[in-house]
């Protein structure tokens, strides 16, 4: 959840504090959900020339996740970094364009 923390703290809108929020809520929904299919192996997963084969825990999947939580947040951030500054330069722009009073 630290990695999702830069994107909070540098937002400058609430939406996409609401979608890291709920990012980080999947994750830790999944992470609880990983607690009892890793710990508790089926048949399914078995050795073969010592290896474990791991098919039914989900780990995999969760790891393809992660590497998405750290991802996305970071391009959803230059996204509304991107909206904010333009908004900005619009608003210098109308700002200077109207006559001063």
């Amino acid at each position: 959840m630290i990695i999702i923390a830069v994107p909070i703290r540098l937002a400058r809108s609430s939406v996409l504090i609401f979608i890291n929020l709920c990012i980080s809520l999947i994750t830790l929904w999944a992470a609880n959900g990983l607690r009892f299919t890793v710990g508790n192996r089926p048949y399914e997963c078995f050795t073969s020339m010592g290896t474990y084969e791991d098919h039914t825990s989900g780990l995999e999947e969760f790891s393809l996740w992660l590497g998405a939580v750290c991802f996305f947040p970071y391009v959803f951030l230059l996204i509304d970094l991107a909206i904010w500054w333009i908004g900005k330069k619009v608003a210098e722009e109308s700002q200077a364009a109207s006559p001063s009073k």
